[in-house]
This record gives C-alpha cells, structure tokens and sequence, in this order.
C-alpha cells in the first residue's frame, strides 16, 4: 500500500489511479479520489466480494460505473500522464501532508500476489505487471442531477483521457499550445454515444537499478499485441498465459492484431535512444561507486 490522494480543485489537478470524479450541479468543481493499488475487483459494484464499499456502490449506483478503464502498471508513469500543477508544484507535495496523516491511520491496496474475490473467481494483485491484473481499474464517474443514475459504460478509458475530460466538462475545449494524447469520454457520461477509442497503448518499463526491462503493447477489450510480437485473446487467457502466432490468426483476431500493430508503428519512434543510454551511464556510475566502497576496507588491510 502506497497512499491515497484526495483532490479537491476548481482548477485543474490530477494524479494516480482509479478515478471518481464529483461535479458540482452549478459551477463545475472536480473532487478526484486517487487510490494507489486499488484493483477493479475490490468494487462492490465491480462483483468484488471480498471487501465491503458501500460508498463506492453508491456513488456507481447513482454515477457510471466504467467497465475498461486502464492506467500504467505503475503510479509514476500514469501519473506523469495526468498531472498538470501551473507554478511547477509537485501535486504530491501539496497533499503530503494530509497523505502521511492518512497513511499512519489506514491500511488500502491491491499489491502483487494480494488474493481477492469476484464471486466465486479468484484475482490475483499484480501491480507493476502489464497484465490486466496490473493495469485495470476502478472508474465511477457522478455528476448528481445531471447523469442518468446507475449507468454502465463498457467503453475502452485510459489514463490519458481524465483531462480532456474535465477540460471538456470545465467548457475549455483546448489548452493554448498543448497537444492532448487523449480524448474526453465526457459525451459517455451523459449518456451520449462520444467518441471511444478503438485502443490503448502502453510502454512500461520500471527503471528501477540497472533494469532495463520495456513491455510495450497495444490492446482493446478483446485483444493485446506485445512489441515482441506476442498476442493474446484475453477473452480466454487474460492473464496472458498461452500467446498466440500473429501469423495463424484468422477473421476478427487477425483484424485487431492488424490495427494494434498499426497503432504500435505509431509511436515506435517516440522515445530517444539517448534517454536509454544516459540511464545506462548514469547506474554504471552508481555500480562502480558501489564497487569501490566495497573494495577500499580490503585496499588498505
């Protein structure tokens, strides 16, 4: 268990996942209630039935509840996706105060290996994988006295997709010189159709010592394609077990390995080499460093 972050703005302030969202019926406010380590299967409303959150039911009862919303394997990442502070504050260090407060007093979290219950089917935690168990979360979105109550939306939200949202529902289509990577799903929480996205791209990598791991992929409900090729129907193998030969795929898995391919040909120039080399150097330094001290006491017996 990491901490739990909650937000309450009249601008614009975002940070890790799951998401609610709150909006005043008069002036739009935005309460975001980020919870790190928090899975889709511990919902209530979900079908989790190991823990109890009535609050949580409530607010999808009355709200929408999202079926496929996903954000990073990891805090960090999803939220350098979404974070936005004007003065060049760090939002954490806003909240921190409140965050260590609340951490000394309660216990949240989802973690690898944490057994939970969906009825009669078993999840099993998988933070910091690419798996769904590591990257599906909770989304109840509740605009009191202006969404139809009790709502379920199974369309694809992706981390990237909360401020365009509150851009959209604040009436600000634009931020003046900032190209936005996502796309409002504001339209789906009035009960409008909107525009949903046909994919959700993801590349993870941890950074963490020397490693130098890099899962990146490309997924719809159905179906996920791995840069290395692999695919899965995750329909059948959702923990990502048995891939599949892109090559023998036929009728509607061909297709979806066709479009998630084009969308990993987007973006398979988006990141510099000289960022991986100057990560390289930089734990190459720290290794030696490390070596060194371990050697000196020897050196001078």
């Amino acid at each position: 268990m990491k901490r739990m972050i909650i937000f309450a703005v009249t601008t614009l302030l975002l940070a890790p996942p799951p998401v609610l969202c709150a909006v005043d019926v008069l002036k739009p406010n935005f309460l975001i209630i980020n919870i790190d380590d928090l899975g889709y299967e511990t919902i209530g409303a979900n079908g989790g039935t190991s823990y109890r959150t009535p609050h949580l039911d409530k607010l999808a009862a009355t709200g929408v509840r999202f079926t496929h919303c996903f954000v990073q394997p990891l805090c960090t990442p999803t939220r350098v996706q979404l974070m936005t502070y004007t003065n060049g504050e760090y939002g954490p260090d806003l909240v921190n105060d409140y965050a260590l407060d609340f951490i000394t007093r309660k216990k949240n979290g989802t973690g690898r290996g944490m057994r939970s219950m969906m009825g009669d089917r078993l999840v099993i935690g998988g933070k910091g994988t690419t798996t769904d168990a590591g990257m599906h979360v909770p989304l109840i979105a509740s605009w009191p006295d202006k969404i139809t109550a009790g709502r379920v939306c199974s369309d694809l939200v992706d981390s990237t997709d909360f401020l365009p949202t509150i851009l959209d529902a604040a009436g600000m289509v634009t931020l003046s010189g900032v190209k936005l990577d996502g796309r409002t799903f504001l339209p789906q929480i009035l009960g409008a159709e909107g525009q949903p996205r046909d994919w959700i791209y993801s590349w993870y990598s941890p950074r963490q010592s020397a490693d130098m791991t890099i899962r990146e992929s490309a997924f719809n409900r159905r179906y996920k394609l791995y840069r290395s090729g692999e695919f899965f129907d995750l329909g059948k193998d959702l923990e990502e077990r048995q891939p599949l030969k892109v090559a023998s795929l036929e009728g509607e898995a061909a297709a979806a390995a066709k479009l998630l391919q084009e969308t990993l040909d987007q973006f398979k120039d988006a990141r510099s080499f000289e960022f991986d080399r100057a990560f390289e150097q930089a734990n190459k330094g720290k290794a030696n460093g490390r070596g060194k001290r371990q050697c000196e006491p020897r050196e001078r017996i």
